[in-house]
């Protein structure tokens, strides 16, 4: 054969080696750095933000439907309390309502709560009603014989 020979390149075994430990080596201090990291964030309590104590108000799209201080719970996690319900035809009246609150945990997160409320019936106006609030914002409210409704809650300063 007559023509240009191909050269093979060679191969230095020496540096072929000294790459793969360069390559393991910052492997394993990655994978170190992650599993350091992993366990600081399992070892990590995450605790809610409280919001006993906190006034609420909380209104549909005309203007305030409910206010309310959502207890201190202490050991228990259901207490009566009492709340302020505005009259739907004028926001400046408003009755004061007897209330039972249960706090809850979420079943995905047990770390955030939320409240029920069941309203307790009152002999001189005919309310009944229940809601479930998720702090801080939304609020589900249900009056009797009605269809939920869904309130936006800020906090009274």
């Amino acid at each position: 054969m007559t023509g240009k020979k191909t050269m093979i390149p060679q191969i230095n075994k020496n540096n072929l080696f000294k790459g793969t430990c360069r390559i393991m080596k910052n492997y394993i201090t990655i994978e170190f750095f992650l599993i350091i990291l992993f366990f600081s964030i399992c070892s990590s309590s995450v605790k809610s933000r409280s919001y006993e104590n906190t006034t609420f108000i909380c209104a549909d799209e005309i203007g305030p439907r409910l206010k309310f201080l959502i207890p201190n719970f202490n050991d228990s996690f259901k207490k009566n309390f009492s709340l302020n319900l505005y009259s739907k035809k004028n926001r400046d009246d408003f009755y004061d309502i007897d209330a039972e609150i249960l706090k809850k945990s979420s079943p995905i997160d047990e770390t955030y709560y939320f409240y029920k409320v069941t309203l307790k019936p009152n002999n001189n106006k005919n309310l009944s009603g229940e809601f479930e609030f998720f702090p801080p914002s939304t609020l589900m409210f249900k009056e009797t014989n009605y269809p939920y409704e869904n309130f936006a809650c800020w906090t009274e300063k």
